[in-house]
Order: structure tokens, then sequence, then C-alpha cells
């Protein structure tokens, strides 16, 4: 499993890193990306990938129910809430 992969899982499984990302979330300076707030987020808790890895499992989740997602789409979210934000995109809860 890659290193978003398990990323991802873990967010999926465990509502105590879910609930310490939208704290992150809270406070991270939001003239960063979103991505790119969720990458450091998953660093701080030890995880290691970089910003085109999220991205890349991001598309190829979202290609596997039939939603493309384009660079753009990465800018556009409001936060990354793991339903309808970044971290959905990563965990497949578009």
């Amino acid at each position: 499993m890659s290193e978003v992969g398990r990323f991802a899982a873990d967010l999926n499984g465990n509502w105590k890193l879910r609930a310490d990302a939208e704290q992150f979330e809270a406070r991270s300076n939001q003239n960063v990306p979103p991505l790119a707030r969720a990458v450091a987020f998953a660093a701080r808790k030890g995880y290691s990938f970089t910003f085109d890895e999220a991205r890349d499992y991001a598309k190829a989740k979202g290609e596997e129910i039939g939603q493309s997602l384009s660079d753009g789409d990465f800018d556009r979210v409001a936060g990354f809430p793991c339903a309808g934000g970044v971290l959905g995109m990563i965990t497949g809860d578009f």
C-alpha cells in the first residue's frame, strides 16, 4: 500500500485522526492550497508523501468511481473536511 493509501485508510478508520485534521485545518494558513495543507498535516502525523503523490492518488480514487478530477478541482475545494473536501478526495468520500 502506498503511503497516501495508508493515510487514507487511517482517516477512514480513525475518528480521532479526522478530528485532529479538522483542528489543524481550522488553525492553518488559508492562503496555502488545501491539498498542500493536507500533506503538511499528514507529515505532522508521521506520513511521508508529496503533494504530487497525494494529487495522483486522489485522481485515481476519483477515476475508480467515474469522477474526473482536474488540478483546478483541488484548489477550488474549501478546506479539507473528509466529506466534500480535499481529504474526501483522498479517502474517496467525494
